[in-house]
């Protein structure tokens, strides 16, 4: 693995912290003032912008908007899915949340591809988030859910942790097959 491993880890550790608990302020010490961020959907059951340049816009897009949406949100890295060198780390993730308009629950997974800007402390120049997957579950699941997500390392953790005890809903399926991309 590369040198910058963890310096990389701990850039990704406080952008999930900033994002996950509504923390604008912290994305000035995670991105680079021109940085771009592309996403790829490949589900309709989420929507961003497919681009978004420089840092306000990204904090907006990541951070404010999504905040105004969702609550009780916990994203987590695999740490079993790392590739990567000086400048680049790739990885898959999982989100759970909730939303704050009808209380319903969304989960899901997909990729993210950093790129860091060496001379800039690795803060990042581009990330490209993939949403591979999400599923809605209905209101009546949080307690349940919440308290799987509980029990897993945050925000790194390995695939296994993740799929041990994960409730076995008939609607998470597609989720169990995370490791299958």
């Amino acid at each position: 693995m590369n040198n910058n491993l963890e310096v990389q880890k701990k850039i990704v550790s406080k952008y999930i912290y900033a994002k996950d608990n509504n923390k604008p302020h912290m994305m000035k010490d995670i991105f680079t003032k021109n940085a771009i961020l592309n996403m790829e959907l490949e589900t309709k059951n989420i929507s961003f912008p497919s681009e978004s340049m420089g840092l306000d816009s990204i904090t907006n897009v990541l951070v404010k908007e999504f905040n105004k949406s969702y609550e009780n949100v916990y994203s987590f890295c695999f740490l079993d899915s790392i590739k990567g060198d000086n400048e680049k780390l790739v990885c898959k993730w999982l989100v759970i949340m909730s939303s704050k308009e009808n209380d319903t629950l969304r989960i899901g997974y997909g990729t993210y591809k950093w790129s860091f800007d060496k001379d800039k402390n690795f803060l990042i120049k581009q990330l490209v988030i993939s949403i591979e997957e999400m599923v809605i579950l209905e209101e009546k699941f949080i307690y349940e859910m919440m308290n799987w997500i509980g029990s897993i390392p945050y925000p790194w953790c390995n695939t296994k942790n993740v799929l041990q005890n994960m409730p076995s809903l008939e609607l998470l399926k597609p989720i169990k097959n995370i490791n299958k991309k």
